[in-house]
């Protein structure tokens, strides 16, 4: 990234922070064996919160959210790649590598911050980190809230935009293309959120960040590199695809909100995964796409501090 393009980026994440009424602190966090550092945003006080985002996006989808969130002390992380945090290679990649990094971040995360347990709020990819790392590390996990279908589920989809990045010409053409706020928003009704578009429920400057960060960062560049390596031929490729029985073994309580106009996986999936654990809770929202907090934060945030301050 060029420095004019981080300019632009900030300026565009400093009108979020503005709108939220948000103060945040900004970490960049060294990832050993990987070559690599990840940007941590850390607003609010209280017990921490760690924030995962999915793909192709980054840490500051979830500024909204955190604004309502004062009690929280809610660390945003920006995967490798994405928004502001260093870049990283997918090529060879797989399970197990993939794994390592995950592992590799959120440890190096929680070293920085002296956390030896901690709640995880995670989204689509950033579900599917949460949850390889849970069962990597159990005993580091508190209480998990997973917003939408995690990535890679058993028995889910793939939009439109998701089944192009198998096709190598569209994948290195889609992120040379200028983003506008059509497109993107063309892309929130392909996951499920028409029914806010059309309503005008989600802010033009919340939209006009995402385009900045398409159009000012390697987010898209980066993660379609690996949705590449995830998905083959417009379907989840089987080597990574998160099955039940790997579900089934988280043990810490998690909170699952769902909205039903998810495209990656509806209710029917939404029910089967959560009536296989043993300490999960499921709440669906009408009118409600993958990225259910953004059709309406504030239920969603008065939902999670509930969930967080019941013991």
């Amino acid at each position: 990234m060029k420095q004019r393009q981080i300019d632009a980026y900030r300026q565009s994440e400093e009108t979020l922070l503005k709108k939220f009424s948000l103060d945040r602190k900004e970490h960049f966090i060294p990832v050993n064996g990987h070559g690599t550092r990840v940007r941590v945003q850390e607003t609010g006080s209280g017990d921490p919160l760690i924030l995962i985002h999915g793909g192709p996006n980054a840490g500051s989808t979830w500024l909204d959210l955190a604004s309502r969130l004062p009690s929280v002390r809610c660390l945003i992380l920006d995967r490798p790649g994405c928004g502001l945090s260093g870049g990283y290679s997918y090529g060879g990649i797989t399970l197990e590598k993939l794994e390592d990094l995950i592992v590799s971040v959120i440890d190096a995360v929680m070293d920085r911050f002296k956390l030896e347990k901690c709640n995880f709020l995670a989204s689509s990819f950033g579900g599917y980190w949460a949850i390889r790392y849970a069962l990597k590390r159990p005993e580091k996990i508190n209480k998990m809230i997973l917003e939408g279908a995690p990535a890679l589920v058993e028995g889910s989809s793939l939009p439109p935009f998701m089944k192009s990045v198998g096709n190598p010409l569209l994948r290195w053409l889609i992120p040379k293309l200028p983003g506008s706020v059509s497109s993107s928003e063309k892309t929130m009704k392909e996951i499920g959120h028409g029914y806010s578009i059309e309503r005008g429920r989600i802010a033009d400057f919340f939209m006009e960040w995402y385009v900045s960060l398409w159009n000012n960062t390697d987010t898209i560049k980066n993660d379609f590199d690996l949705i590449s390596k995830v998905v083959r031929k417009g379907q989840q490729n089987p080597e990574f695809v998160l099955h039940d029985h790997e579900i089934e073994k988280l043990g810490s309580r998690s909170l699952w909100l769902w909205g039903k106009d998810d495209a990656f996986a509806g209710s029917e999936v939404a029910r089967r995964i959560t009536g296989k654990m043993q300490h999960a809770t499921l709440i669906e929202f009408d009118n409600s796409g993958h990225l259910p907090w953004l059709d309406n934060p504030g239920d969603h945030a008065g939902l999670i501090r509930e969930f967080l301050s019941d013991t």
